[in-house]
């Protein structure tokens, strides 16, 4: 349960790091697109760092480079999760239904990834 909290708090700061560089992006570049995937990266990097030090600090740690590319990867895998979910929801639920769902099927995605892909445990 502290390793989900620990997940749960740097995803937070994630959050607030994603909605901070979106905000700051657009204001400078007026590039909705381009802010949103700069912030995006920006964000899951923070959480790649914090996950790595306080989540996972466990976790196998011998290739900083390699082990952030598959937390991009996972990153970007569980986005395409909740995207998915989300919009196949919205057949059924109303939009802030579908919201949380897509939201809590990444959120699942992101941290099986996280365990068991990207900081998997020192044998």
């Amino acid at each position: 349960m502290k390793r989900i909290r620990a997940f749960g708090a740097v995803g937070g700061i994630g959050f607030i790091a994603d909605s901070t560089m979106f905000a700051v992006l657009l204001m400078l570049s007026e590039q909705a697109m381009l802010s949103r995937i700069v912030a995006f990266w920006m964000a899951a990097t923070v959480t790649w760092y914090g996950n790595r030090h306080l989540t996972f600090r466990d976790g196998d740690k011998s290739d900083k480079t390699k082990q952030w590319g598959k937390h991009m990867l996972a990153a970007h895998v569980a986005g395409g999760v909740n995207l998915s979910v989300f919009y196949f929801a919205t057949c059924w639920l109303p939009m802030a239904g579908a919201f949380v769902l897509g939201i809590a099927a990444g959120l699942i995605i992101n941290y099986l990834l996280a365990s068991y892909f990207v900081f998997k445990p020192v044998n």
